[in-house]
């Protein structure tokens, strides 16, 4: 029986990241640039994974600095 290598395998292609929203068969559009991405592309730095609870992920406060 062969067993799968999956460490050469990357799973950090654009259609894996939780901001892409796919529009056609290859295509799709990425929510956090606000651009028209391929889904086998290389993902970006802002690569937040399909499967990561949003515990994990950053959360941008609404808090303002106030100056007394």
């Amino acid at each position: 029986m062969r067993s799968m290598n999956l460490s050469g395998s990357s799973c950090h292609h654009c259609r894996h990241c939780r901001d892409y929203q796919m529009s056609s068969r290859r295509d799709g559009n990425c929510q956090q640039l606000s651009v028209t991405v391929k889904g086998n592309w290389k993902a970006c730095p802002l690569f937040v994974s399909t499967f990561t609870p949003d515990w994990e992920t950053p959360v941008e406060s609404n808090m303002q600095t106030v100056l007394i």
